[in-house]
């Protein structure tokens, strides 16, 4: 039995979810990882008093501690052995020690399951909003023993929202200013806060700097660097702001547009071959929100789009609101294989996802003529083009 008051590191305050969770953050923040390579203790965890007293251990040991002081509160749980690079396949394999290669801890509260990985840091979320653990697989070590159990894991969970805002409404400052707002969360959040709890905060926002300069393809001078605004712990959302001033606009974009593409498609790729199952790697679903205001009268063109197939579901929307003229995109996964079956409508919803990622629009309001074209009419175009030059093909083919 483990006596949990004499440590003083844990303030305990009586409600058993919320001291697990304060037990689970002390253990994977104040017990610092150190891999074990040699002797006995590269297979065998250290005793959680060792564990406690050296204030350092592999995932083993962490987990092993973990699950002591749980326990020492009266909380259900379990040591778990995952793979963290096969595991989703774990099912398929034949049975072997030899496939796992990590410890974790699941836990039990009211018929519902957690699991917690005791080597992760700058974690957050309660029970409901903790990250989930994307492993497949586990093997619970218990003393009558139990089958590999699937892992929880809500692909179509929302982890990531990022938002453009262009404001041209003073014309009398060159350029204009952009607001950037990015909102993470579950792993995405925990992810960034490790990083920005890091000593490279001045390169984090040169990084930032860049990839908002690329997007734009906008010559940009920094108003505000990129910071955290908001860090809700409970509900694992991580919010950060950065605000540019454009400078040189109309040398920079002379034809009076700016090009702005949707990114994050990089989670569904086309595949090459059609007879076997693709693995998509889908994290979550995504949206991104581009806000432009104008002095006047924003230009016109509004359109809205949407379709879903078994792996995927997209929708996509431009309205003006007022004096905004907003785009609005969201992607929400639903598998991360897609069938073999299934790829000729996977890949002709691609292409269609594709043909929207570029969104255009005008920073002028006085001269329509020079206003972007409607993103529908503009695809159409480009399709009846390349229709023409297939014919052209053929015939000059059959011509000679």
């Amino acid at each position: 039995n483990f006596d949990i008051a004499t440590i003083d590191r844990i303030e305990l305050c009586g409600e058993q979810r919320e001291d697990a969770l304060r037990i689970i953050r002390f253990v994977q923040n104040e017990i610092r990882y150190r891999g074990q390579h040699q002797g006995v203790y590269t297979h065998t965890p250290k005793t959680p008093e060792l564990v406690l007293k050296k204030g350092a251990g592999d995932c083993k040991d962490k987990s092993n501690l973990l699950r002591a002081l749980l326990v020492a509160i009266g909380v259900q749980c379990d040591l778990a052995l995952v793979n963290t690079g096969c595991g989703k396949s774990l099912d398929s394999l034949n049975p072997s020690a030899r496939h796992f290669n990590h410890m974790i801890v699941r836990i039990r509260f009211d018929n519902e399951t957690y699991y917690f990985d005791a080597t992760a840091q700058k974690q957050a979320g309660d029970f409901e909003h903790a990250a989930q653990l994307d492993y497949g697989f586990a093997l619970v070590l218990t003393e009558k023993g139990e089958d590999l159990v699937k892992m929880p894991y809500d692909i179509s969970r929302k982890v990531f929202f990022l938002k453009h805002e262009f404001d041209f409404r003073d014309q009398s400052k060159d350029g204009g200013v952009l607001t950037i707002t990015r909102r993470y969360m579950a792993h995405r959040a925990d992810d960034l806060r490790y990083r920005f709890a890091s000593r490279m905060i001045q390169r984090l926002r040169d990084d930032y700097l860049e990839d908002a300069q690329n997007a734009t393809s906008l010559e940009l001078a920094v108003i505000e660097p990129v910071a955290v605004v908001k860090d809700d712990l409970d509900k694992n959302i991580l919010v950060t702001r950065e605000q540019y001033r454009i400078s040189n606009l109309e040398e920079t974009h002379c034809d009076d547009r700016i090009e702005l593409a949707t990114r994050f498609y990089k989670a569904f790729p086309e595949p090459s071959d059609d007879r076997f199952p693709v693995q998509i790697t889908a994290f979550g679903a995504a949206e991104h929100r581009i806000d432009v205001y104008y002095p006047g009268k924003p230009p016109a063109g509004t359109t809205t789009r949407r379709f879903s197939n078994p792996i995927f579901s997209y929708v996509d929307k431009v309205w003006i609101d007022g004096n905004i003229k907003k785009f609005g995109t969201r992607v929400t996964p639903h598998r991360e294989v897609v069938n073999s079956d299934e790829i000729e409508q996977y890949c002709i919803d691609i292409e269609r996802m594709f043909d929207r990622s570029l969104n255009c629009f005008s920073y002028q309001t006085d001269d329509e003529s020079n206003e972007c074209e409607d993103q529908v009419s503009l695809a159409w175009r480009e399709t009846i083009v390349y229709l023409l030059f297939w014919c052209f093909l053929i015939g000059a083919s059959l011509f000679f």
